[in-house]
């Protein structure tokens, strides 16, 4: 398998999912449960932001993907935790809309409505 540079939480969030998926399959091929606890660390770690909740790549300020990171803890067992709840009080006022305000570098709205409903 092909190594990727990628370090998007929109990549990561997919990846994730399909972590958990493959879990509550009953698929547990070595090191997943170790998998699982590093996609938590990440999530917390290197895609948060106070401000802005889920942010799409680490360091960056700008939301969006709020509801990939709130969803990816909830399935990873973490829905208690203060990041999502921080995160979920950021996209509080969120409205679904075709306008860009609640993205960074251009990305597509659609995709912030789709996780956040």
């Amino acid at each position: 398998m092909a190594r990727t540079s990628r370090d998007d939480l929109s990549f990561g969030g997919w990846a994730m999912q399909a972590l958990k998926a493959g879990k509550m399959a009953g698929i547990h091929p070595p090191g997943l449960d170790e998998a699982l606890k590093k996609a938590v660390k990440c999530l917390k770690t290197r895609s948060y932001d106070k401000k802005a909740g889920f942010v799409y790549v680490p360091g960056s300020h700008g939301g969006g993907l709020g509801g990939v990171g709130c969803l990816c803890l909830q399935l990873l067992g973490q829905a208690k935790d203060s990041t999502v709840a921080n995160a979920l009080e950021v996209m509080r006022d969120w409205t679904p809309t075709f306008e860009k305000k609640h993205m960074s570098g251009g990305s597509c709205s659609q995709y912030y409505s789709y996780y956040a409903a």
